[in-house]
Parts: structure tokens; C-alpha cells; sequence
């Protein structure tokens, strides 16, 4: 389900007041879409995967001009798991309709499965898909395997939906979610990097957190290919609203303006 936000506003301001978690961010022409997934948006399922559970879009245009997308999607199997989906659009409409393609791109079922992809176009055009292996829904912590470390001993209890940026200055952007959704100490984090496969140095301080701008359990950060634009959800009555703001990055350092 796609929605256009503005982003000539200064500071966070929501752009879609109902529920809307974990915001996808393409660019389409001259249009930017906030994109979250709904059944709708896919003309079927894959022939492994339930209609329930189906979260966490990320939207790309690959370099033939086809639209796809991915998103996390419950195997049969083992429904209390998510695998990673591929889907390609039928046309040039970010509303889709997408075709799952046959076979899951990532599970890992053994690690918890595999959730909240996003795509990465890196310098010489080659293209990664960051995602998470879903150790939590096991009990167990949660990680971004290589593409995330941290040099203190401030680990954090979940992270989750990950997104990479690389700046002018060559430096690679990690951001991240902590903690769980449903807390106050939900936050928007980042880590950097020299080397897209890490590791990566968290910095101190969160992007976003509880209290600024009045928000409340600000996270599932979704960043533009420009490193300009960032997308985020917030707890608000009617759910987890979006948020839209424009971001500023600095030698190491990013911070929303």
C-alpha cells in the first residue's frame, strides 16, 4: 500500500496518522512512496509461505528497470517463523501487483528465520540484501550477523530492521532498531563502517528516541538511496504512525534535522 510523505517539512512530522509500521521508501520517477505491505499489494503467495504474518516491505528498481520487493513471509512449516520473499512487479506501479518468486530468499530456520530486508545498491553497482536472523523469536537475543558489531559492552536486548547508507566520504551507515516495539526504550540507532560486511562501530548516542520531537518509541528507520531522507514509525493511539524527516550525515555522524 503506497503513500507519497513530503519531505520539505523541518524535523519529524507524521505524514500517514494510522497504523503504518516499518516503512519502505522508494523512488519511483519524480515521486517518493512510503510503502508498507499489505496482501493486497501481491497478485499471489508463494507456494511455501501462509497469508498471515507478512511484514517489513523493502522496495528496490534493479538495475533492469523491474520493480521488486521484499518482505518477510511465514513458511508452513514452521509459521512461527519468517522467511525473507523476493516478488517482482508486473509493471512500472509501486502498488504492484508483485509475484512471489517460488523459492523464499532467505530463512535460516535454524537461527530463528530471517526478517526485515532491505536492499543495498554499493559503489560499482553491486547489489546486497541486509536482513536479520531472527534468533529472538527463539528466545534468544537478536543480531545483525556481520553486518553489525559493537565496540562497548552496551549490547542492547533486540535490534532489528536494519538499513545501509554510503556517504560522500565513503562511510558505510548501519541503522537499527533496539529494544522491543511496545517500550518507551524503542530506539532509532546507527553504526559505521568502512567496509560494507563491517564490522561496525556503534556510535554513543541514539538517532532518535523516546522524547524527541514528543515522540514515543521512535524506530524501523527506513533511509532513502540519497542518505538525505529517512522514514520511520512512532506509537501513537492509532497505532504505529509514520513519521518523515529529512537526515543530515556528517564524516560519522548522522543526525535528523
Amino acid at each position: 500500500m503506497p503513500s507519497q510523505p513530503r519531505f520539505d517539512v523541518t524535523g519529524p512530522h507524521q505524514v500517514i496518522p494510522n497504523d503504518f509500521p516499518d516503512p519502505g521508501i522508494p523512488k519511483v520517477g519524480a515521486d517518493w512512496d512510503a510503502f508498507v505491505l499489505n496482501t493486497d499489494a501481491l497478485a499471489s503467495l508463494g507456494p511455501w509461505e501462509t497469508p498471515l504474518g507478512l511484514w517489513a516491505p523493502d522496495f528496490i528498481v534493479r538495475d533492469d528497470g523491474q520493480l521488486a520487493l521484499y518482505y518477510s513471509g511465514r513458511p508452513k512449516e514452521s509459521p512461527c517463523h519468517h522467511c525473507v520473499v523476493a516478488a517482482i512487479a508486473e509493471g512500472q506501479d509501486p502498488a504492484g501487483p508483485y509475484h512471489p518468486l517460488k523459492d523464499p530468499f532467505a530463512c535460516h530456520m535454524g537461527m530463528g528465520g530471517s526478517i526485515d530486508s532491505a536492499g543495498f545498491l554499493d559503489k560499482g553497482a553491486n547489489r546486497w540484501v541486509l536482513y536479520k536472523e531472527d534468533g529472538n523469536s527463539m528466545g534468544n537475543r537478536g543480531c545483525l550477523r556481520e553486518q553489525h558489531s559493537t565496540n562497548s559492552s552496551d549490547a542492547r536486548p533486540l535490534t532489528e530492521s536494519g538499513s545501509l547508507v554510503l556517504s560522500e566520504e565513503g562511510v558505510y551507515f548501519l541503522f537499527y532498531s533496539s529494544h522491543c516495539w511496545t517500550t518507551p526504550e524503542y530506539d532509532g540507532r546507527y553504526a559505521t563502517s568502512r567496509l560494507v560486511t563491517g564490522p561496525h562501530v556503534k556510535a554513543a548516542e541514539p538517532l532518535i528516541k523516546s522524547g524527541d520531537n514528543g515522540l514515543k518509541a521512535p524506530g524501523g528507520a527506513t533511509n532513502a538511496d540519497d542518505g538525505e531522507r529517512v522514514l520511520f514509525h512512532a506509537n501513537r493511539p492509532a497505532g504505529r504512525c509514520t513519521y518523515a524527516a529529512r537526515l543530515e550525515i556528517l564524516e560519522q555522524t548522522a543526525r535528523i534535522v
